[in-house]
């Protein structure tokens, strides 16, 4: 099997990437004359020494990829510090980005356990946050986040989806008449053929399920020219699930996904301005994207910080594998959102879609300021 090599990671390709998707609303071609190097920092480990059938993606494999076309990057993204940014401070401080668009993509509401999704920390605290209904459940979103960029149009993560029957539908009280994946996307000026990347967080059944659908008692792929990329180790995982997991992956939402399928080893600069990070706490081998504009750097958290009200360190989910490895992963990255101010996309806040970290007087990291996705580009 052929191997590519993106930055530090390796990628073991099933499908080649494909740019067939349609040019959508608001994406503006670039024109610059900055010719994008990759970062001598995630150089692959032995990457002189291929095997035939290997390729190195270099400058002129990348600058064919992207349609011969630079990137507005003042430096390699691994060498990039993020920008400093605090709303408050900075008036009209959120320009658009000339040659990078991102748009919120909300698939539908449903509810978890309040208590499985706090763990130890005591209702009367959590509920401040994330109010319970009667049984205890607590509203979220599946809100997932699409990149358009020249001739990439790149989504992270794809909801619940539809293959569910009604005792599902009532245990999680799924609500798609608030939203689904299709008609966010088409509410940008997409459908679901221009998608030319999605990349999965992890396969648990509410990130991962939107990918697929049943047509004519099949399943089928959604994004028919999209590469999906997944970490190794949580494809792995996913299909030789541990005791305690094995209720959230479903294998209708895993298998399909091989036919498109491209695997991740560790952390991997997918392209210029996305970076994918493996953290482990609570899935092994769950990846959280930085988004890199001309100005900002966004988290796409995933589970590793779904709410605005997980911001805490120690607000770790019962449904965490690891604990501890949560703990220990949302710190590094609460430090460094709180020291450059990268801005925080919370997926499963009801309420919240950005935010930005402080650390309080006690040196405790908790929310600064919230504001829609929209806030970026007006």
């Amino acid at each position: 099997m052929a191997q590519r090599w993106y930055g530090g990671g390796r990628l073991i390709a099933n499908a080649r990437p494909t740019n067939s998707g349609k040019r959508g609303a608001g994406m503006k071609k670039l024109n610059l004359k900055t010719e994008f190097r990759p970062p001598k920092t995630l150089k692959a480990p032995n990457a002189d020494r291929h095997d035939k059938g290997q390729e190195r993606l270099g400058t002129h494999v990348r600058r064919k990829r992207f349609g011969g076309k630079a990137f507005a990057l003042e430096q390699n993204f691994a060498l990039l510090a993020p920008v400093r940014t605090r709303l408050a401070k900075r008036d009209g401080v959120f320009n658009h980005n000339s040659f990078m668009q991102l748009y919120s993509i909300e698939t539908g509401r449903f509810k978890l356990d309040g208590g499985a999704m706090f763990g130890v920390v005591p209702k009367t605290i959590w509920q401040k946050t994330n109010p319970a209904d009667a049984l205890n459940r607590i509203d979220m979103a599946m809100r997932c986040l699409l990149i358009a960029e020249n001739d990439r149009l790149i989504l992270i993560d794809a909801g619940l989806g539809h293959k569910y029957n009604d005792k599902f539908a009532e245990i999680y009280a799924v609500d798609h008449r608030h939203s689904t994946l299709k008609t966010s996307l088409a509410q940008a000026g997409f459908s679901p053929a221009d998608v030319t990347d999605l990349v999965l967080t992890h396969l648990h059944f509410d990130h991962c399920g939107g990918a697929t659908e049943i047509v004519n008692g099949k399943i089928e792929l959604v994004f028919p020219n999209a590469t999906i990329y997944l970490q190794k180790s949580h494809w792995e995982t996913a299909n030789h699930p541990n005791a305690r997991e094995k209720a959230s992956f479903f294998q209708d939402n895993i298998l399909p996904l091989k036919e498109r399928l491209v695997l991740i080893d560790g952390a991997t600069q997918l392209f210029p301005f996305l970076r994918l990070e493996a953290v482990h706490g609570h899935s092994r081998g769950q990846q959280v994207a930085l988004i890199q504009t001309e100005k900002y750097e966004i988290l796409y958290a995933a589970d590793l910080c779904p709410t605005y009200g997980h911001v805490p360190v120690n607000y770790v989910m019962g449904y965490d594998i690891e604990p501890l490895v949560s703990m220990e992963e949302r710190a590094r990255y609460m430090a460094r959102a709180a020291e450059y101010g990268t801005i925080i996309f919370y997926e499963h806040d009801p309420y919240n879609e950005c935010g930005t970290v402080r650390k309080n007087e006690r040196g405790a990291f908790v929310s600064d300021q919230t504001f829609p996705l929209s806030e970026l580009f007006s």
